[in-house]
């Protein structure tokens, strides 16, 4: 909602987060901490005027799936859409990350980054780099709303779906359900 406070915090927990939206929350979007272990999948994490990371992962395991995390928009703060601190176990695949006050859109040297589109390119296979962000990619960014709007042609093939990820979007719309077909980064 949209309160004062982190958005979701998870301690030592088994958790998953599916079809979501985890915004405007002032102080940031999810944290894993002490050995929790996050999924993620088809949903929007951060905001614009936060300040605040989109997802910290302290000393746990976070699995990142179809999912749009963005912050920074108001270059409040050096933040990070994911950030990861500790012993760490992240893999993203599939996703967007998006920031506009940062040079890179991840700090989690360990993470396992697939077929994801970002800002600067991140190593890893597959993935896309979409050059500086531009508000109009998103419906409305600011307000935490990263439905896609005037997005990079790239971003529209940078996914490549698999068996057993998520037959639907965010929105319920189909998603390709054949496995190694490109596929929106995102939710």
């Amino acid at each position: 909602g949209h309160t004062s406070g982190l958005g979701l915090s998870i301690d030592d927990a088994f958790v998953w987060v599916d079809r979501s939206h985890i915004v405007a929350n002032a102080a940031g979007g999810i944290l894993a901490t002490n050995g929790a272990e996050l999924t993620v999948r088809n949903s929007f994490v951060g905001d614009g005027t936060n300040g605040e990371h989109a997802l910290t992962v302290d000393g746990a395991s976070a699995t990142v799936l179809s999912t749009t995390l963005g912050v920074g928009f108001d270059n409040f703060a050096d933040v990070f859409p994911v950030f990861c601190t500790g012993t760490t176990d992240v893999t993203i695949r599939n996703s967007v990350l998006v920031s506009f006050d940062n040079p890179s859109e991840i700090s989690c040297s360990t993470a396992m980054v697939i077929n994801t589109a970002s800002e600067a390119l991140i190593p890893g296979t597959g993935n896309t780099a979409l050059g500086d962000i531009a508000v109009d990619w998103f419906v409305s960014i600011d307000a935490g709303d990263f439905h896609l709007d005037n997005p990079p042609a790239m971003l529209a093939t940078t996914a490549r779906w698999q068996t057993g990820d998520p037959l639907t979007d965010i929105d319920g719309d189909p998603r390709p359900a054949i496995d190694a077909t490109p596929d929106y980064a995102g939710a």
